[in-house]
Protein backbone atom coordinates (compact mmCIF):
# COMPACT_ATOMS: atom_id res chain seq x y z
CA UNK A 1 0.00 0.00 0.00
CA UNK A 2 2.85 2.37 0.82
CA UNK A 3 4.54 1.64 -2.49
CA UNK A 4 1.45 2.76 -4.39
CA UNK A 5 1.24 6.02 -2.44
CA UNK A 6 4.92 6.67 -3.09
CA UNK A 7 4.50 5.99 -6.81
CA UNK A 8 1.44 8.29 -7.02
CA UNK A 9 3.22 10.94 -4.97
CA UNK A 10 6.28 10.90 -7.25
CA UNK A 11 4.09 10.81 -10.37
CA UNK A 12 1.98 13.74 -9.11
CA UNK A 13 5.10 15.73 -8.27
CA UNK A 14 6.53 15.14 -11.75
CA UNK A 15 3.28 16.24 -13.39
CA UNK A 16 3.14 19.41 -11.28
CA UNK A 17 6.76 20.15 -12.09
CA UNK A 18 6.16 19.63 -15.84
CA UNK A 19 3.14 21.97 -15.75
CA UNK A 20 5.13 24.61 -13.86
CA UNK A 21 7.99 24.42 -16.39
CA UNK A 22 5.51 24.63 -19.28
CA UNK A 23 3.80 27.70 -17.81
CA UNK A 24 7.16 29.37 -17.12
CA UNK A 25 8.46 28.74 -20.66
CA UNK A 26 5.14 29.85 -22.20
CA UNK A 27 5.20 33.09 -20.20
CA UNK A 28 8.79 33.81 -21.24
CA UNK A 29 7.94 33.22 -24.90
CA UNK A 30 4.72 35.24 -24.83
CA UNK A 31 6.08 38.18 -22.82
CA UNK A 32 9.43 38.37 -24.59
CA UNK A 33 9.33 36.60 -27.99
CA UNK A 34 12.82 37.92 -28.85
CA UNK A 35 14.42 35.65 -26.23
CA UNK A 36 13.01 32.56 -27.92
CA UNK A 37 14.86 33.36 -31.14
CA UNK A 38 18.26 32.86 -29.45
CA UNK A 39 17.94 29.39 -28.00
CA UNK A 40 17.19 26.41 -30.28
CA UNK A 41 15.22 24.73 -27.50
CA UNK A 42 13.05 27.81 -26.92
CA UNK A 43 12.63 28.25 -30.68
CA UNK A 44 11.36 24.66 -30.96
CA UNK A 45 9.09 25.14 -27.95
CA UNK A 46 7.68 28.40 -29.36
CA UNK A 47 6.94 26.88 -32.74
CA UNK A 48 5.45 23.53 -31.73
CA UNK A 49 4.15 23.78 -28.17
CA UNK A 50 3.09 27.31 -27.21
CA UNK A 51 0.03 28.74 -28.89
CA UNK A 52 0.60 32.44 -29.54
CA UNK A 53 1.46 35.18 -29.43
CA UNK A 54 -1.17 35.73 -32.11
CA UNK A 55 -1.10 39.51 -32.24
CA UNK A 56 2.29 40.21 -33.75
CA UNK A 57 2.87 43.48 -35.61
CA UNK A 58 3.54 41.91 -39.04
CA UNK A 59 0.32 39.91 -38.84
CA UNK A 60 -1.97 42.77 -37.86
CA UNK A 61 -0.09 45.65 -39.45
CA UNK A 62 -0.47 44.50 -43.04
CA UNK A 63 -3.68 44.00 -44.97
CA UNK A 64 -4.26 42.89 -48.53
CA UNK A 65 -7.02 44.54 -50.59
CA UNK A 66 -8.36 43.91 -54.08
CA UNK A 67 -9.56 47.18 -55.59
CA UNK A 68 -11.84 46.58 -58.57
CA UNK A 69 -13.24 49.04 -61.10
CA UNK A 70 -15.42 48.25 -64.06
CA UNK A 71 -15.98 49.86 -67.41
CA UNK A 72 -19.61 50.11 -68.52
CA UNK A 73 -20.41 51.93 -71.79
CA UNK A 74 -16.95 53.50 -71.93
CA UNK A 75 -16.98 54.89 -68.36
CA UNK A 76 -14.79 53.51 -65.57
CA UNK A 77 -16.14 53.28 -62.04
CA UNK A 78 -14.19 54.31 -58.96
CA UNK A 79 -11.89 51.49 -57.71
CA UNK A 80 -13.63 49.82 -54.78
CA UNK A 81 -12.82 47.03 -52.35
CA UNK A 82 -16.15 45.26 -52.71
CA UNK A 83 -15.23 42.50 -50.29
CA UNK A 84 -14.68 44.98 -47.44
CA UNK A 85 -17.86 46.83 -48.34
CA UNK A 86 -19.81 43.56 -48.24
CA UNK A 87 -18.44 42.78 -44.77
CA UNK A 88 -19.52 46.23 -43.56
CA UNK A 89 -23.00 45.99 -45.15
CA UNK A 90 -25.56 45.16 -42.43
CA UNK A 91 -28.02 43.77 -45.01
CA UNK A 92 -25.71 40.96 -46.14
CA UNK A 93 -24.80 37.76 -44.34
CA UNK A 94 -21.61 38.38 -42.35
CA UNK A 95 -20.53 34.77 -42.71
CA UNK A 96 -20.92 34.78 -46.49
CA UNK A 97 -19.22 38.19 -46.80
CA UNK A 98 -16.28 37.04 -44.67
CA UNK A 99 -15.95 33.86 -46.74
CA UNK A 100 -15.87 35.90 -49.96
CA UNK A 101 -13.31 38.30 -48.49
CA UNK A 102 -11.11 35.40 -47.35
CA UNK A 103 -11.36 33.79 -50.77
CA UNK A 104 -10.41 37.04 -52.54
CA UNK A 105 -7.44 37.48 -50.20
CA UNK A 106 -6.41 33.88 -50.86
CA UNK A 107 -6.57 34.37 -54.64
CA UNK A 108 -4.77 37.71 -54.46
CA UNK A 109 -2.03 36.29 -52.25
CA UNK A 110 -1.68 33.34 -54.64
CA UNK A 111 -0.90 35.81 -57.42
CA UNK A 112 1.38 37.86 -55.17
CA UNK A 113 3.49 34.91 -54.00
CA UNK A 114 3.74 32.99 -57.28
CA UNK A 115 7.38 32.45 -58.12
CA UNK A 116 6.92 30.89 -61.54
CA UNK A 117 5.15 32.68 -64.40
CA UNK A 118 2.90 29.65 -65.05
CA UNK A 119 1.68 29.68 -61.43
CA UNK A 120 1.08 33.44 -61.58
CA UNK A 121 -0.90 33.11 -64.83
CA UNK A 122 -3.00 30.28 -63.37
CA UNK A 123 -3.72 32.31 -60.20
CA UNK A 124 -4.61 35.41 -62.27
CA UNK A 125 -6.97 33.35 -64.44
CA UNK A 126 -8.66 31.94 -61.36
CA UNK A 127 -9.10 35.45 -59.93
CA UNK A 128 -10.44 36.65 -63.29
CA UNK A 129 -12.96 33.78 -63.45
CA UNK A 130 -14.05 34.48 -59.88
CA UNK A 131 -14.74 38.14 -60.69
CA UNK A 132 -16.68 37.15 -63.81
CA UNK A 133 -19.04 35.05 -61.69
CA UNK A 134 -19.95 37.99 -59.47
CA UNK A 135 -23.37 39.50 -60.21
CA UNK A 136 -22.13 43.09 -59.84
CA UNK A 137 -19.79 42.71 -62.83
CA UNK A 138 -22.30 41.05 -65.17
CA UNK A 139 -22.79 44.21 -67.32
CA UNK A 140 -19.14 45.30 -67.29
CA UNK A 141 -17.32 45.58 -70.61
CA UNK A 142 -13.92 45.45 -68.89
CA UNK A 143 -12.67 44.93 -65.35
CA UNK A 144 -9.55 46.42 -63.80
CA UNK A 145 -8.19 44.93 -60.59
CA UNK A 146 -5.42 46.34 -58.45
CA UNK A 147 -3.96 44.44 -55.53
CA UNK A 148 -2.68 46.73 -52.80
CA UNK A 149 -1.17 46.07 -49.43
CA UNK A 150 -1.74 48.53 -46.65
CA UNK A 151 0.82 48.31 -43.92
CA UNK A 152 2.38 50.05 -40.98
CA UNK A 153 6.09 50.28 -40.38
CA UNK A 154 7.50 52.17 -37.43
CA UNK A 155 4.13 53.87 -36.92
CA UNK A 156 3.95 55.17 -40.50
CA UNK A 157 1.15 54.00 -42.77
CA UNK A 158 1.99 53.02 -46.33
CA UNK A 159 0.35 51.52 -49.40
CA UNK A 160 2.11 49.30 -51.94
CA UNK A 161 0.63 48.29 -55.27
CA UNK A 162 1.40 44.62 -55.74
CA UNK A 163 -0.10 44.06 -59.18
CA UNK A 164 -2.58 45.52 -61.64
CA UNK A 165 -4.47 43.53 -64.24
CA UNK A 166 -7.13 44.65 -66.73
CA UNK A 167 -9.22 42.31 -68.87
CA UNK A 168 -12.21 42.35 -71.16
CA UNK A 169 -15.27 40.84 -69.57
CA UNK A 170 -17.02 39.87 -72.78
Amino acid sequence: MRDRRTIFSVFGTLICLAIAVHVLLALIIIISPETSRVSPALKFYRRFVVLGPFFQQPRIGSKSHLMVSQQVNGTWSVPTDYACEDVANPHLSKNLALQRRAFEVFLTESVNHSRREADRTRALNELKMYLRTQERFRNADSINMVSIRRGFSDGVAGVDTVFQFRFRNR
